[in-house]
Formats: C-alpha cells, structure tokens, sequence
C-alpha cells in the first residue's frame, strides 16, 4: 500500500506548453522525459529492494518453521522418555506376587514386551529430530534465495517437514497403554515413508551438497533398521 501511495502522490504531472519557441518546446519535452526517467529507476530501485527483502524473508521463515517443527518433535520424545520412566503398574507395592500374577497386563502401565516395542518406536522418533535439525542445518548454510527455482525448493521443504511431527505425534499416541501392535505397526510405517520422502526431496534440491549425502544416507539406513525390528518384534508378539 505505501508502495502505491508513494507512486500515486509522485505520479507524473501533465505540462501544457504554450511556448511557440521551438526551443523552449524541447526544453519543456526533455524536463518531462528527464521526470519521468527518474519516477521509473526510483520505482525500479524499490522494487528491487522490495524483491530481495521478500527472498530473504522467505528463507528466514523458512528457518523458523524448521525451528519450530523441532521443538515440537523434541517435546514428544522427551513426554515419551518421561512416561517410560513414570509408567508403572499403581498397585505393584500393595499387592502381593499372586495378586500381580492374575492382573496381567493393564490398560494402565507396559508390559515387558510392550517396553521392548519402544525402543525402535523411539529411534524413529529421533530420526525424525535429526532429520530436521540437518535439513535446518543444511538451508542455513546452503539456502539460495536468488533465483526463484531455488526459492520454490526451500519452500518444498518446509511443506514436505511439516508433516513429520504430526506423524510423530499418531506414533507417540499409539504406543501409550493398552498398546494397540496393528496402530504402532501402521504409525511407524506412515512416519518412516514421510521421513524418506523428505530425505528424497533433501537429496535433489540445491541445499543438499556432496557432503550432505552422507548423514542422508545414513538416516535412511537407520530408518529401515528401526522399522524391521519394529516389525519383527510385533509378528514375534502375535
């Protein structure tokens, strides 16, 4: 708006000349040329400065919203660590060993095989804070906002990384008691199959450089780790 004010209120003003001296007519014609030259390169000049304030807005958003997705990832491993450690069966000290015997496994605490299950559950959740904590890492340092090809990838992967915490969070959900096997099965795969498609975007796009390949590699590899054994554990279970 300011930028529509400034050019309303500087707009070219109309002359009337009347002068029949055909030198004064060219005197008159070169000041409204010479005008109107100097309306369009300050109108240029701002909007160019406009440009680059935008591009450079654009990859510090950027920057903040990966910022923020691993905040929220990182609250959801630590709430998980904190309820392992919390989670235990409530009548445990009250009850003698037959009476635990014939509670079994309660909608309230996890069984041994439950605790086994979350291990893997949680190397996929820390993949997915490395992930991100990489990729900001990676546009910080790499982050092209010239061109607006390399502008539209930065915003590739801020849409594709917003959909790793809600992925995280279904996961997380899954795994409180009673543990429901057939959702931390689906979860897992649902967060690991965004996870790759993350690094597959990370791999081609122009913050991703020949060194980058390496912990790219790497987080895939642990990505397959994690979900074999989430897998193998669950079909030992049934």
């Amino acid at each position: 708006m300011a930028l529509c004010n400034w050019w309303t209120s500087s707009s070219v003003p109309h002359y009337k000349v009347y002068h029949r001296n055909s030198s004064n007519l060219q005197v008159g014609y070169g000041q409204r040329v010479t005008s109107l030259h100097t309306y369009q390169e300050r109108f240029a000049l701002l909007n160019a400065a406009l440009s680059l304030h935008v591009q450079k807005n654009n990859r510090e958003a950027v920057l903040g919203v990966l910022a923020s997705y691993i905040g929220v990832v990182k609250d959801a491993i630590e709430e998980m660590e904190q309820a392992q450690g919390e989670s235990q069966d409530p009548f445990s000290d009250v009850l003698d060993d037959e009476d635990q015997d014939s509670r079994g496994n309660q909608d309230t605490y996890w069984s041994e095989e439950d605790r086994q299950l979350m291990a893997p559950c949680q190397g996929l959740m820390k993949a997915s804070a490395a992930c991100l904590r990489k990729l900001l890492s990676a546009v910080k340092a790499n982050g092209n906002v010239s061109m607006p090809e390399t502008v539209a990838q930065l915003d590739d992967l801020a849409d594709i990384a917003k959909e790793i915490s809600p992925s995280v969070d279904d996961l997380v959900l899954s795994l409180y008691p009673p543990m429901d096997y057939s959702g931390v099965d689906q979860n897992a795969c649902k967060l690991t199959l965004v996870l790759k498609k993350v690094l597959d975007i990370i791999r081609v796009s122009h913050v991703c450089l020949e060194a980058d390949l390496n912990w790219v590699q790497f987080l895939n590899g642990a990505l397959d780790h994690n979900l074999q054994k989430i897998k193998a554990l669950i079909q030992g279970s049934s």
